[in-house]
């Protein structure tokens, strides 16, 4: 029973940091100055030790195979039968394990799942910030041309006014 209260303690543990992992995932912004830059370190521990935990249950779990197998075999080939009252319970303890090592398998393919959704997240992210990039330049670019065809056009209008200043004064001139 001790087995199963941890296995259950252990996946409502590895639902907790999936669900925590995710709303980091939910609330992370690209940083605005290098795209390159790395997640938190402490994001990528969390599913190191995820990982290596499920390895851990999962090898814990095929070795419970191999003993209810070896355990089925063993019960098959005695000629004596075993005890009644100490059988049924060992079946029943491989059955448990087997039962949550499946559990487990589940919970592994749900992170390995989400895994992927956050590599995906992150490339959806880093495609966003280059685009955003490009706009910025090219937004720049229409900037600096029309702030140069502002001064032209300041340019013209001063030289339009010098130019009908000095005709004035030549007509003027000519009058006077």
């Amino acid at each position: 029973m001790t087995s199963s209260k941890s296995v259950s303690h252990m996946k409502k543990r590895l639902k907790c940091q999936i669900c925590q992992a995710s709303k980091r995932m939910s609330s992370f912004h690209m940083p605005k100055t290098d795209p390159t830059e790395s997640r938190p370190e402490c994001e990528e521990l969390t599913v190191s030790w995820l990982l290596r935990s499920l390895r851990r249950e999962t090898e814990k779990g095929e070795k419970l195979e191999l003993e209810l197998q070896a355990a089925k075999r063993s019960q098959s080939l005695q000629e004596v039968p075993p005890r009644a009252d100490q059988f049924p319970t060992e079946v029943d303890s491989l059955a448990v394990r087997m039962r949550t090592l499946r559990e487990v398998q589940s919970v592994q393919s749900k992170l390995e799942d989400a895994e992927d959704t956050k590599r995906n997240l992150h490339d959806k992210e880093l495609e966003d910030w280059f685009q955003l990039q490009a706009q910025l330049v090219e937004k720049q670019k229409v900037e600096d041309e029309n702030t140069g065809l502002k001064l032209k056009l300041v340019e013209k209008q001063q030289e339009t006014e010098t130019e009908a200043t000095a005709d004035r004064k030549a007509l003027c001139c000519r009058r006077g």
